[in-house]
């Protein structure tokens, strides 16, 4: 009993370390991956409901150039906006603006402030005639196409990235080594096993849960304003789909063992089965009753 809690103090703390060093490795393999965030800026272009977005937001800023007096409908500057989405160039600064400004939350560089679209004036101007040729020069070549990015408040996190790098393999020897600890000395192994593999199965579902289930209820909840969060979130943890799986199998292996492995009790019991059992002491031999004493003879009485 006392080898049961001295194991169950070791594995407490351990566990609580594992999940501080899990935690600290799906940030680094997230948040704090530089070389992520060029694979997670095309994987939310390619979403068509962010394409959908980023047209909306084109056609308007056309609108905001073209002067008044030029009649362009609204079903004109969507098409014209699809067409600068389809320009490799138009990709390329999206991507370029995204990769820089979370290199600078890395703290690798600066933020870029603005986003020049002016080389892509001329794809505008090419399908506006496309669609109208009297529409040839309604963008004029005197307007900057400058758009304004969010970026002046990006942090600068490269501490606390360096901070996770050295403590995350830290945290990760600590709990090992206090499982292992709590496997060896306790008088039941199978329940550290258990607790172990519970641990593991927790925590995948956790993770996976807030890399697949908070986007998708972003998406119900409110789909035309969380679309663009909800697939930057399902990209940003898609990388974190594997080594959850990998933690998950090592969970149900635990567990597998956890019920093969025999508890102390049961191997106890299976000893005192094995064990034959003594035979009874020989009964003591019957000691042999004392011959009766012969009566003595009666003396016969004379009467008078």
């Amino acid at each position: 009993m006392l080898r049961k809690g001295f194991a169950a103090l070791l594995l407490g703390p351990s566990l609580l370390l594992a999940s501080l060093a899990w935690s600290g490795f799906i940030a680094l393999r997230t948040v704090f991956e530089p070389d992520r965030s060029r694979t997670v800026a095309e994987e939310v272009l390619a979403d068509e409901g962010v394409r959908d977005q980023l047209a909306s937001n084109v056609a308007r800023g056309l609108d905001a150039v073209i002067p008044d007096a030029v009649p362009v409908t609204s079903t004109q500057l969507d098409q014209v906006a699809r067409a600068v989405l389809a320009d490799p160039r138009f990709t390329d600064l999206v991507l370029t603006a995204f990769v820089d400004s979370h290199r600078a939350f890395l703290g690798e560089g600066r933020a870029p402030e603005t986003l020049d679209l002016a080389p892509l004036a001329d794809t505008a101007r090419s399908a506006l005639a496309s669609l109208d040729p009297a529409l040839a020069n309604a963008v004029p070549a005197s307007e900057q196409l400058v758009i304004d990015l969010p970026t002046e408040h990006i942090p600068d996190a490269s501490p606390l990235r360096r901070f996770l790098q050295a403590a995350v393999p830290t945290l990760a020897v600590l709990a090992g080594l206090g499982a292992l600890a709590a496997l060896l000395v306790t008088s039941d192994r199978p329940s550290v096993l258990r607790r172990a593999a519970f641990w593991a199965l927790g925590t995948t579902v956790f993770y996976l849960a807030v890399g697949v289930g908070v986007p998708w209820v972003l998406r119900q909840a409110a789909p035309a304003q969380t679309e663009v969060l909800a697939v930057f979130l399902a990209a940003l943890f898609a990388s974190t789909v594997q080594p959850s799986l990998v933690l998950a199998g090592a969970g149900v292996v635990c567990l597998v063992v956890s019920w093969l492995w025999p508890s102390g009790e049961g191997r106890d019991r299976a000893r005192r089965e094995e064990r034959p059992e003594p035979s009874p002491p020989p009964r003591p031999a019957a000691r042999p009753r004392p011959a009766p004493r012969p009566s003595p003879p009666t003396r016969a009485v004379a009467t008078p």
